[in-house]
């Protein structure tokens, strides 16, 4: 810009470099012409009949409400301008990342799809010859800037949002479940996660360090060929000598981690899963000649599991694995079904008559779409996910009512914490303590509705009643409990010094709640109110075994977590294609 030229004319130049910029952006991606009508159609040769599947199936509901929905411009918002060629078209690039995991195809397989399938032609609108071809090394690229940027999160909530609105779908009654999801990684037991451990930094140190790699003891270098298979499984190894060679790997361990503490290595992410794997599963103890290793007891459930998945953890009662949250709307009530033909009128004309023969059709159901996705470490409790699913879905104008959920939903202030939030949460308590040992509960007693027991478990009056002056605590006292055949599992507390005659049965305003809860619990109300929640293992059992997320192929949590979002997704388009 010239040192003479005025406010204007700097002004004009700056509106002309940006025009320029923007058509530079404009040119270098590419959103096709979904949106413009068509001259002539694109589809005539297929025919009426074949035209009319493809209208009516999941191709043209996807072309409909899906393509011109998905979110192309945060995309756009990730790749460079200026550099390389035009891009493909964006609607094409992540509408094929979706029909890929609604089908559970490979790379190679949605590839192929793309150029020969003419449904994914149709729900895709490829108009041009060159829109129908997207190379493997395409979607790989694709995918990872999805899951880089969180991107399988946007494409859920707003495509998600846009069906429910579409097809009016209630959203004032949910439930809640959760399901394990299995990585593509090996399971490990300790020795093997020592060995593993090991052997990949090792393989990393010959790469990016060979000097390094050649002063090590031969020993040691050959110890771990292999993954240390030698160690864990051959020359002769016996299952009673794995506390032998995991004290040996320990040890090994340790003496790698000292002595590239200080060296360019360090920084290798595999050395520093050998500092994870030390903190987690050793104690480091000082003696004579300088460090010894001690091995832990029992490693914590976020504990390195393998080296290949990272964030993999554990759960006693599942074992390895992430956890899927899924929350989705469900329909209460019966389908309406038109009343049989009795007999007992008479048609008045032939009209009539045949229409008497020709029941009404019910309208068909409107979809159960899954709100809310979350993905959490095995070690994770599911309780904690219910004020976090209720919050997001409210804030997206899809949030329930009623929300029904297992036990562990219910537990700890999750009821109350959900009401303040205007949502009731439907979920059995948990048993009392001691009920499955036979003991006597609070519950055994008759309590009136002010909060006083009435009667025992023997059907005896107490002798006296007393609340606290917060009103927080309640004590019923009885005197005829010595001689009580139910004493043993009785919870009343033996007398006091000073009241050698008076046993007392103590409790809190919170424990009289979980009374009421329990015993609302077994009424017809709440029981029919509750069956509704045993209908999201159909999901689960769909997300596993229809798109294939009973085995996934990928490791790490964000690659999981953008195959459970775009998994949620591809099973709500799923259930509006089938509703229309």
């Amino acid at each position: 810009m010239g040192k003479r030229d005025g406010p204007a004319k700097s002004l004009a130049r700056l509106r002309i470099a940006f025009r320029r910029r923007r058509a530079n952006i404009l040119q270098m991606h590419c959103f096709g012409e979904h949106r413009s009508g068509h001259l002539f159609d694109p589809w005539e040769t297929l025919g009426v009949r074949r035209r009319e599947i493809l209208d009516k199936g999941w191709a043209g509901m996807f072309q409909a409400q899906i393509l011109l929905n998905l979110p192309v411009h945060h995309v756009a918002a990730h790749l460079k301008v200026g550099h390389g060629r035009p891009t493909k078209d964006l609607y094409v690039a992540l509408g094929t990342l979706v029909l890929q995991q609604m089908y559970d195809m490979t790379d190679t397989a949605a590839a192929e799809a793309v150029a020969f399938n003419i449904a994914w032609h149709y729900a895709l609108d490829i108009r041009n010859a060159k829109d129908a071809y997207v190379s493997e090394r395409t979607i790989r690229n694709y995918r990872a800037l999805v899951i880089e940027h969180g991107l399988d999160q946007v494409l859920f909530r707003n495509l998600t949002d846009h069906l429910m609105k579409v097809f009016k779908v209630d959203a004032s009654h949910q439930r809640i479940d959760s399901t394990v999801l299995r990585s593509a990684m090996r399971k490990l037991g300790r020795l093997g996660v020592f060995t593993e451990t090991i052997e990949r930094f090792l393989r990393k140190l010959s790469q990016k360090f060979p000097d390094e790699y050649g002063r090590l003891d031969e020993i040691v270098r050959n110890r771990y060929l292999d993954g240390g298979k030698g160690m864990c499984f051959g020359g002769g190894t016996k299952p009673s000598e794995a506390a032998r060679h995991l004290a040996q790997a320990a040890e090994d361990l340790l003496d790698l981690i000292d002595r590239f503490a200080d060296a360019p290595a360090a920084e290798l992410p595999a050395y520093k899963l050998m500092r994870r794997v030390l903190d987690e599963q050793c104690e480091v103890e000082p003696n004579d000649c300088g460090r010894k290793v001690v091995l832990k007891e029992k490693a914590d459930g976020k504990s390195l599991q393998n080296p290949s998945d990272p964030d993999n953890t554990y759960n006693a009662h599942k074992g390895q694995g992430y956890m899927m949250q899924v929350m989705e709307t469900y329909d209460p009530e019966e389908p309406a079904t038109p009343p049989e033909a009795d007999g007992t009128t008479t048609p008045t004309d032939e009209s009539q008559q045949a229409q008497a023969h020709e029941p009404e059709q019910p309208l068909p159901p409107k979809p159960d779409l899954i709100t809310f996705v979350a993905v959490n470490g095995m070690t994770d409790y599911d309780g904690d996910a219910v004020i976090p699913a209720i919050k997001e879905t409210q804030e997206r104008g899809v949030g329930p009512e009623d929300l029904s959920g297992d036990t562990s939903y219910g537990t700890a202030n999750n009821p109350q914490a959900a009401a303040e939030l205007g949502v009731e949460l439907i979920s059995p308590a948990q048993p009392p303590k001691g009920s499955l040992q036979g003991k006597l509960q609070l519950e055994d007693f008759v309590i009136g509705g002010d909060g006083l027991v009435v009667t025992c478990p023997a059907g005896r009056k107490p002798i006296s009643l007393s609340v606290s002056p917060s009103g927080k605590n309640y004590q019923a006292r009885f005197d005829a409990c010595a001689n009580c055949p139910l004493r043993p599992a009785c919870p009343v507390q033996d007398p006091r010094p000073s009241d050698k005659q008076a046993y007392r049965l103590q409790y809190d305003r919170p424990r009289l709640e979980m009374y009421r809860r329990r015993l609302a619990e077994k009424e017809p109300e709440f029981r029919q109110r509750y069956r509704w929640r045993a209908g999201i293992e159909a999901t689960m059992s769909r997300l596993k075994h229809v798109l294939g997320m009973g085995a996934l192929r990928v490791r790490g949590l964000a690659a999981v977590t953008y195959e459970a979002f775009m998994g949620a997704l591809c099973l709500n388009i799923m259930r509006c294609a089938a509703a229309r």
